[in-house]
């Protein structure tokens, strides 16, 4: 059979497998592969890493459109089932973990399980994607009747997409459901900035699923991977595009030093200190600053502060380079309240200029710019005819998280003194009175987890 007649084949099973979905994207449906109908999926698989970490990944095919030379067996997964660091990208690094294929629900004891060896790169930042190797060549694998999955271009915004993964609960076998997949310019989960990536409605995957596979329904391929979910939504899953590893392949292995390849150069970047979101603007207004000290591995680096995380990837507006023994930028940040970015890139030299593949690993900073008042302790006291006292916490306050408390004999209360105190769990609380009379003690903690204030009050016995 030529080569075309096989591609149309397969193109044909996968739309008539897909077709068998749900037909909303409401309830995945649980795949089967015992009579082979799933096999063009049997490459995406149950990934085991170190202390007990599941993801999902997917056997890419590295041997190019015309070629049927093989190389090593590589996988592509979400970045953050390896490292979730911010500012650190991975390179040729050794792996320790393995990967289960040809897992469906139906096939327990036919799932082949191959050993990672290396991470050929891994990010978190601007992206979350990464490309590991097998310690067994694409031919073995095959040879055990698994189907490497092609790599495509990112389909046009609203394209129909199936997403396949499963959950680490109840980890039945693979899942699928038919969704689209939108285009989202770059999503802020702090501490962490993605760009250039995706939103499908597929039904949330859950704990376990990251680096699910998302399959172009008109070509069959392999177009992105998903990464997160927004907090609090059932149906909606960000995913990293694949496409800036289409170009770092040759004759079946992996070249990372390609030119069309997008991946390198890896720069490391550390904060020092706790990472904070929130800067307060100063009395009257006064410009916040952005107060950051790091630690860089390149002799040198660049930056520039921006509005929209994407700028991160254009050249114009860096600073010169500046060497990495400057290990602090406390520039002003701006007077008015909002979301600004530092984008952060390591250089090697003093002349060395940003170009789109160190750009695409840009690292970019998040802050939130806030007026200068801060949360407050804000509650009302009920007293029990019994004599106790209730405390009705008030919560809605812009930039709170949460309230801390500690109470006891006055001759014994520092409420200045971090040691005692414990988040106040519930929306109201009780003081018996068998423990008056008693100092209150109560702090405001912002979303920075900062103290932002702390108070004092005296609770008498009822009636004095």
């Amino acid at each position: 059979m030529s080569t075309k007649a096989t591609s149309l084949l397969a193109l044909t099973m996968l739309w008539a497998a897909t077709e068998t979905l749900a037909a909303t994207s409401d309830t995945p449906t649980l795949l089967k592969n015992a009579q082979g109908e799933h096999a063009h999926w049997s490459g995406i698989g149950r990934l085991n890493m170190e202390r007990g970490r599941q993801c999902i990944a997917t056997l890419i095919d590295s041997r190019g459109p015309a070629s049927t030379t093989t190389g090593p067996a590589y996988l592509l997964t979400s970045g953050h089932c390896l490292e979730t660091r911010n500012g650190r990208i991975i390179h040729d690094q050794p792996a320790q973990g393995s990967i289960t294929f040809n897992y469906f629900a139906d096939t327990p004891d036919a799932r082949p399980t191959f050993a990672l060896k290396r991470t050929l790169w891994s990010s978190m930042q601007g992206s979350d994607l990464a490309l590991l190797e097998l310690d067994a060549s694409l031919a073995q694998v095959m040879a055990a009747g698994i189907q490497p999955l092609a790599l495509g271009v990112s389909p046009a915004s609203g394209s129909a997409v199936v997403m396949v993964g499963e959950a680490g609960r109840p980890d039945l076998g693979l899942r699928a459901a038919q969704c689209t997949e939108q285009d989202q310019a770059s999503v802020t989960e702090f501490p962490w900035v993605w760009r250039r990536l995706k939103v499908n409605d597929c039904p949330s995957g859950g704990k376990g699923a990251s680096g699910s596979a998302v399959i172009d329904q008109v070509s069959g391929h392999l177009v992105s991977v998903v990464n997160s979910v927004p907090v609090g939504a059932t149906q909606n899953n960000y995913a990293i595009p694949v496409q800036r590893v289409l170009g770092c392949f040759h004759q079946g292995h992996a070249d990372l030093s390609l030119e069309r390849c997008i991946l390198l150069p890896a720069f490391q970047i550390t904060q020092k200190g706790r990472a904070r979101l929130l800067r307060r603007l100063g009395n009257g207004s006064s410009a916040a600053t952005w107060d950051l000290a790091l630690d860089i591995d390149t002799p040198r680096y660049r930056y520039k502060q921006v509005r929209d995380a994407l700028e991160c990837e254009d050249a114009a507006g860096y600073s010169g380079t500046i060497p990495a023994s400057e290990r602090r930028i406390d520039n002003s940040i701006a007077s008015e309240p909002g979301r600004y970015y530092l984008c952060l890139v390591g250089v090697q030299s003093p002349d060395q200029r940003p170009y789109p593949a160190l750009l695409a690993n840009a690292l970019s900073l998040p802050v939130e710019v806030i007026p200068a008042g801060l949360p407050q302790i804000r509650y009302t006291l009920d007293r029990h005819e019994q004599g106790h006292v209730m405390l009705n916490w008030q919560t809605r306050q812009p930039y709170l998280s949460h309230y801390l408390v500690k109470y006891g004999a006055a001759d014994r209360m520092d409420c200045d003194n971090a040691f005692g105190y414990r988040r106040a769990l519930t929306p109201a609380q009780v003081i018996p009175a068998s423990r008056l009379p008693a100092t209150l003690c109560s702090r405001a903690i912002d979303i920075d987890g900062q103290v932002a204030s702390t108070h004092s009050e005296l609770l008498p016995v009822h009636g004095h």
